[in-house]
């Protein structure tokens, strides 16, 4: 926590304050090598140097980016467009008459970015920092939520300070170190006295006062039984309470005084993104290299055996053309008329045999060798005749005594030879 001119940390024993002022190094330096010390890995600065500036503005209900976009705030706080100074904005509360305000937070000087600059190079993330004014209001939501106007007074060695927000007016009066007498007598007055002149001239009591402090302020502040006795006093907020509030607010909210400053890009997401994405393409193409060796086994498989069954083919082809080629050479090479001057001779046989003969048998041997016989069904026959017929019809016995007529079975044998008749 930097509060004033001092910065507080929890340790052993509770909270301990160091002011670098008395170390002789700048509060920026000092609170860097705070940061950079720290274990944590997530950083929330409570940040209310004496550098800070507070100032209610009117505006529309809107969020910080719109607020930080209205020329007229740019104009009057040109803190909201610079990427080096901190600033934060309160929620804009609706007001008498019917508009809005906010409370505007900001450094009148730089620091607060060297502060954060730290956890950037070392791995710590500092997610935010916030004004003593924001926590105080936090704190008051939890600890007072049905007060009504109610007010906090900050007693800690460095920081005095008044912050309000009586009917929507808000305001947070930081007193200047070391406070004079009439600093303190201003206090009390604030302490004691309603703000509203309306209730003062009433007797009406003012809102509730929580103080904020780390035990009794008594040594601290010379009139404290004065404020102890005003009857506002309702609860003391300790250091713990107070850091608490800090880590659960949300890190988007307005008043976070490190929302503009630029965000710095971990590198380390985009890295294991990068090596998740090499790793899920190298399993990719795995997987695709495994599909395309299958696949070329496969055709090369296929091709084997293509190539199989075409050899068998081939080798069965080539059997065909040798049986061709031995088929031919057995044929005669002048065949002549043999097949149809057969033909024509068993046609010319119905011929030379007499209605009274009946063909019963004729068979011719591959030799042109031929077998016939024939019954005798009527009266008689001309066996010369007959034979002279066969012959001119290329049936030619083939000796004299190779065609004989059995009168018994009346059956008529002739063996020869055929012989194609000349043309």
């Amino acid at each position: 926590m930097v509060l004033g001119g001092t910065v507080w940390r929890r340790g052993d024993g509770g909270w301990h304050y160091q002011s670098p002022q008395d170390l002789g190094v700048s509060l920026a330096a000092f609170v860097h090598e705070a940061v950079d010390r720290s274990e944590a890995g997530r950083v929330v600065l409570v940040y209310e140097p004496a550098g800070m500036a507070h100032q209610e503005v009117e505006c529309p209900k809107s969020n910080r980016r719109v607020f930080a976009s209205i020329s007229r705030i740019r104009s009057e706080f040109p803190v909201v467009v610079s990427e080096d100074l901190g600033w934060g904005m309160e929620p804009p509360v609706l007001v008498a008459g019917g508009s809005y305000s906010t409370l505007v937070h900001y450094e009148l000087g730089g620091g607060l970015s060297d502060a954060c600059s730290s956890p950037r190079a070392t791995g710590l993330n500092v997610t935010a920092a916030w004004s003593a004014f924001t926590l105080a209001e936090s704190c008051l939501s939890r600890r007072l939520p049905s007060a009504r106007d109610a007010s906090v007074l900050f007693l800690l060695p460095g920081l005095v300070a008044f912050a309000t927000g009586n009917r929507g007016r808000r305001s947070f009066r930081v007193f200047p170190q070391p406070m004079a007498e009439r600093d303190w007598r201003a206090l009390v007055y604030l302490t004691s006295c309603p703000d509203d002149p309306s209730g003062r001239e009433e007797g009406r009591r003012g809102g509730a006062i929580a103080v904020v402090s780390e035990g009794e302020p008594t040594g601290l502040c010379p009139f404290w039984e004065e404020i102890r006795n005003s009857g506002r006093l309702e609860c003391f907020i300790g250091l713990d309470e107070f850091a608490d509030s800090a880590a659960r607010l949300p890190r988007a909210h307005p008043a976070n005084l490190i929302l503009g400053f630029p965000a710095p890009i971990n590198l380390d997401p985009i890295l294991s993104g990068t090596a998740v994405t090499a790793a899920v393409i190298a399993l990719l193409a795995g997987s695709s290299l495994r599909a395309r060796t299958a696949e070329f086994h496969r055709l090369e498989s296929e091709s084997l055996a293509r190539a199989s069954e075409l050899q068998w083919k081939a080798d069965t082809l080539e059997r065909n053309r040798l049986e061709v080629d031995s088929l031919q050479r057995d044929l005669p090479e002048a065949p002549g008329a043999m097949p149809a001057a057969k033909s024509n001779a068993l046609r010319a046989l119905a011929a030379s045999i007499p209605d009274s003969l009946t063909l019963t048998r004729f068979r011719m041997e591959g030799d042109d060798r031929f077998e016939m016989e024939a019954v005798l069904v009527g009266g008689e026959f001309d066996k010369d005749s007959v034979i002279l017929g066969l012959s001119q019809s290329g049936l030619s016995s083939a000796t004299p005594g190779s065609s004989a007529f059995d009168p018994g079975s009346r059956k008529l044998s002739v063996r020869g030879k055929f012989t194609a008749p000349a043309q």
